[in-house]
């Protein structure tokens, strides 16, 4: 599988007042990064420009406009995630991060845009969902069977009345405690092959990776630096709840 660089960008910036309630101001005027000036567009693929006429939009699609975009003074595009996904939350459930998903085009398709972009001195932006990925994932069908190191890939808990279900699988398993997911009801779901509750902030469909795992951390730093021909940034979806995986830099 051919596989492309990008170079991750990550800033956080906190104002702190002292404890005692002074507040200190530098004379020094901090550096503005090129994020911090830039004029984006952000391109949802699949409505932008169909290039070949399945009524779905593509990747062709945006290197056919990048005229377009210079000319209106555009500097970065923010492209939505494209990566293999069931879309059961517009592409934010992923499930193979190493590939695009062929209804917005090919790998070579991904590379032509960064070379063309970079003819045009454009920056990309593009959205990587390190919280969770899509039920369908390679990853969370082996956690379910618990193979390996993925058997902690995510977040698996026993019901609050696990005993009792051991004893008896027809009595109705309990989560293991009242949380609630962002999109209303309960935050776990049961899964009768592993006989465990696993944890999602969204929707059932997108199980949450657990980040107090080492090698989680480390498969997506894989992700995060792939082969491309140019430097680009990728923007963290959620980012307020992945500080686990922050303090790995």
């Amino acid at each position: 599988m051919r596989t492309f660089d990008v170079f991750l960008l990550v800033v956080m910036i906190y104002t702190y007042a002292a404890v005692n309630g002074n507040v200190y101001f530098h004379a020094t005027k901090p550096t503005n990064e090129w994020w911090s000036n830039t004029i984006i567009y952000q391109v949802y693929i699949r409505s932008f420009k169909d290039s070949n006429n399945d009524g779905i939009g593509d990747l062709k699609g945006i290197i056919q406009k990048l005229d377009h975009f210079t000319d209106l003074g555009i500097e970065t595009l923010w492209v939505g995630p494209f990566f293999k996904s069931p879309m059961d939350d517009m592409g934010y459930d992923v499930e193979d991060f190493y590939m695009i998903d062929p209804v917005f085009g090919t790998m070579d398709d991904f590379e032509e845009l960064i070379f063309e972009m970079n003819k045009r001195n454009l920056k990309l932006i593009i959205d990587l969902i390190p919280n969770h990925s899509s039920y369908k994932c390679e990853w969370f069908e082996k956690s379910i069977k618990q193979e390996g190191k993925y058997k902690d890939y995510y977040i698996w808990r026993n019901a609050s009345n696990q005993d009792e279900v051991t004893r008896n699988p027809s009595i109705t398993p309990k989560p293991p405690n009242n949380w609630l997911s962002i999109f209303g009801g309960p935050a776990w779901t049961w899964n009768q092959q592993r006989n465990q509750f696993y944890f999602h902030q969204f929707v059932k469909e997108q199980p949450d990776f657990d980040f107090r795992n080492p090698d989680v951390k480390l498969q997506f730093l894989v992700s995060l630096f792939l082969k491309t021909r140019g430097k680009h940034e990728k923007r963290f979806g959620n980012d307020y709840i992945i500080k686990d995986f922050l303090k790995i830099y």
